[in-house]
C-alpha cells in the first residue's frame, strides 16, 4: 500500500458560461485543490511536493456543468444510442451508467422522475462533496486507466484527507495493536500488574481508533474533527 505520494490536481470542466467558469475555478482554487499537492502517510493534503517522496500522481478533478431536462434513466438510453463502440472512453461511462443508474432508481424512487440536473444538487455525503458556482460537484479525482482518489473532510476542519488512505490507516493500527494485545494475552507467562494496566491503556486506545474508522466508514458526515490521537 501506498503510504505517502505526491499529486498534481488539473482541473477539467465541462462546457460553461465564463462567468461560471470563473467563479468555480476560484471557489476550487481557496479550497486548495488545485496544482501541486503532497499526501502524506495518514492521507492528510498538503501544498507543495515531498522532495523525499518518489510517489506521483496526476488526478483529474472533473467539473460538471449540468443543464439536462431529461432523468437518469432518458440520459442512459440515450447514451446507449449514441456510444461509439470504438472509444474506450465512451464505452466506460456508459458501463459506469448500466450499473449505477438501476442502483440510484432503486434506492431512491424519486431519481426516476426528477431531472437529473436538479438530483445531482441533493447531497448524497456532504463531507465529501464542494457547493460549487457550476453546482455541486464530488470532490475526487481520477488517474490513471482506472483510479480514483476521493477526498473527504470533517466538519469543523479545512484539512482535506484522501478517505481511502485515511481509512486504511485507522485500519491497519486496529490490526496491528489487537494482534499484539492477543499476544501479550495468550503470552505462557500470565502478565503482571503493570503489564495488565498497560494492556488496559492499549485497548482503550485502539478501541478509540476502532470507533473513529467504523464512523468514518458508517458516516463521514457525522465527524466533526480528526482527533489529536490521530497525529499522534
Amino acid at each position: 500500500m501506498v503510504t505517502k505520494y505526491n499529486l498534481e490536481i488539473i482541473v477539467k470542466p465541462t462546457p460553461m458560461p465564463q462567468g461560471i467558469l470563473e467563479g468555480s475555478l476560484a471557489q476550487v482554487a481557496s479550497e486548495g485543490l488545485y496544482g501541486r499537492k503532497h499526501i502524506d502517510n495518514i492521507g492528510r493534503l498538503f501544498e507543495g511536493y515531498d522532495t523525499s517522496c518518489d510517489k506521483y500522481r496526476r488526478g483529474e478533478f472533473q467539473l460538471f456543468y449540468r443543464q439536462d431536462e431529461e432523468t437518469a434513466s432518458e440520459i442512459l438510453q440515450r447514451l446507449r444510442l449514441t456510444v461509439d463502440g470504438d472509444n474506450n472512453l465512451q464505452m466506460r461511462v456508459l458501463e459506469m451508467a448500466e450499473f449505477i443508474v438501476p442502483i440510484l432508481e432503486h434506492a431512491d424512487p424519486v431519481c426516476r422522475v426528477m431531472s437529473w440536473a436538479d438530483y445531482c444538487q441533493t447531497s448524497l455525503i456532504r463531507s465529501m462533496e464542494l457547493d460549487l458556482v457550476c453546482g455541486k460537484q464530488s470532490v475526487h479525482f481520477h488517474h490513471g486507466e482506472m483510479g480514483l482518489i476521493r477526498l473527504w473532510k470533517a466538519r469543523k476542519q479545512n484539512q482535506w484527507y484522501d478517505y481511502d488512505m485515511l481509512s486504511d490507516y485507522l485500519f491497519d493500527i486496529m490490526l496491528e495493536g489487537w494482534g499484539e494485545t492477543d499476544r501479550l494475552h495468550s503470552s505462557e507467562d500470565s502478565p503482571g500488574f503493570i503489564e495488565r494496566i498497560k494492556l488496559g491503556m492499549k485497548s482503550r486506545g485502539l478501541k478509540k481508533f476502532e470507533r473513529l474508522w467504523d464512523q468514518l466508514k458508517r458516516n463521514p458526515d457525522s465527524i466533526r474533527k480528526i482527533p489529536r490521537f490521530v497525529d499522534n
